[in-house]
């Protein structure tokens, strides 16, 4: 009796053990876990990110900008502990686990606007749901119903008064930025434009005396150096060290470039751009005081050619490009004037026709270089190795270029 008594109590003492090890807390309470996993979710389409595993001796995780999400036509907010909750962190926030946690990802929606449906392109109108908040990374591409479609232009009033906006990155497929775009961001930091889009009256208002706004263009190479045009007539922006900017006036058949020394380009000015690299240029608070002397117009809106010459007094229009006659303004004839571009509007008699303005021109340059001996033979036109014109034949020593030759002054 007393053995089967000791085998009662062995088999219960046993049955309480199994059970005790076989739940969590009670496995926990002996084998306590060295790692909590934090698992982060796309939140769309059951798309997983990834799973970090944090040390349970520093429960502690630094989200970063690597482990946002993107998603197509989507602007990513912040992270959730519910699927359909509001934002609880955002990158650089600490994450203090105390178990096992999934953080989820929560979305915005950014509406468009299709403005041609032949050409692909839309309008980046606004946004629905949660104001955007953080860093906006705007696409260069959206597919809407399977069809992809270019973003060219963002809409006026699109983001305006979104007070937790960090930063905006800007693609080159977008050439306007409407008005009051970004209006009244005030905790804007960083905004950065890459190509040459039209920027809209008002479009950066109350918000660039705290933001970096900068403008990384496209330029035509030329030999060793980068070429553009420039205008903008809401705010002024300064060029930076590597690039140099110009003023343009016309005398008889030549195009005379003179350098504006403090890089400023006022707003309404229009000017020619030459850099060693891809020209940047900054918003600037500052004005230029060298604003007098300048041929060079530009246009902050589309107009029919015909009715900018109407406007300017002039006969012809010529703008930049490179041709078999070298790189510099040639005459324009199509349809509508580019917007935010440099052009000459110059009135030609007919019978002086002139096609172009030469800033560099097509050469191949010889091997040798010979001494000035005599004027004869010389040609009117003078450029300097680089391809910038000059007034007329030099007076400092050096190498010159002179009739498709590499000439030197002694």
């Amino acid at each position: 009796m007393k053995g089967t008594t000791l085998s009662s109590i062995r088999r219960v003492a046993i049955a309480l053990l199994v059970m005790l090890f076989t739940t969590a807390s009670a496995w926990a309470q002996f084998f306590p876990p060295t790692i909590y996993q934090l698992s982060l979710s796309a939140n769309y389409q059951g798309g997983a990110i990834g799973m970090v595993d944090v040390p349970v001796s520093a429960p502690t995780y630094t989200l970063a900008s690597y482990d946002e999400p993107t998603r197509e036509g989507y602007m990513f907010y912040g992270w959730s502990t519910s699927s359909t909750g509001n934002v609880e962190y955002k990158t650089g926030d600490q994450v203090k686990l105390t178990g096992n946690l999934t953080l989820y990802a929560i979305w915005g929606i950014l509406k468009y606007t299709i403005t041609d449906e032949e050409k692909k392109q839309v309008e980046l109108s606004g946004y629905e749901g949660y104001e955007p908040e953080g860093t906006l990374n705007i696409p260069a591409t959206v597919t809407i119903n399977g069809i992809e479609y270019s973003v060219t232009s963002i809409g006026d009033f699109a983001f305006q008064g979104c007070y937790y906006l960090q930063s905006v990155t800007i693609p080159n497929s977008v050439t306007t930025i409407g008005i009051y775009a970004f209006a009244g961001c005030s905790k804007l930091q960083s905004v950065v434009i890459n190509g040459n889009p039209f920027i809209g009256i008002c479009a950066f208002k109350e918000i660039y005396g705290n933001a970096t706004v900068t403008m990384n263009l496209t330029a035509s190479q030329i030999g060793n150096d980068y070429w553009t045009t420039f205008y903008n007539d809401g705010y002024n922006f300064q060029a930076d060290e590597n690039t140099t900017v110009y003023k343009g006036t016309v005398n008889e058949s030549s195009l005379m470039l003179t350098e504006v020394e403090d890089k400023i380009v006022n707003s309404g000015t229009a000017v020619i751009l030459k850099s060693s690299g891809k020209p940047v240029m900054t918003l600037t608070g500052s004005g230029s005081s060298d604003t007098n002397g300048n041929d060079l117009r530009g246009m902050s809106y589309r107009d029919w050619r015909t009715s900018v010459i109407s406007y300017f007094s002039a006969n012809e229009i010529y703008t930049m490009g490179n041709t078999s006659a070298g790189f510099g303004f040639h005459r324009y004839t199509g349809e509508f004037v580019p917007v935010g571009e440099a052009f000459l509007p110059l009135y030609i008699d007919d019978e002086a026709m002139i096609e172009s303005f030469i800033i560099v021109p097509s050469i191949v340059l010889p091997t040798s270089i010979k001494p000035v001996s005599s004027d004869k033979d010389l040609q009117k036109d003078w450029f300097t190795i680089s391809g910038a014109r000059l007034g007329g034949k030099p007076s400092q020593p050096g190498v010159y270029i002179n009739g498709n030759k590499k000439v030197m002054i002694k």
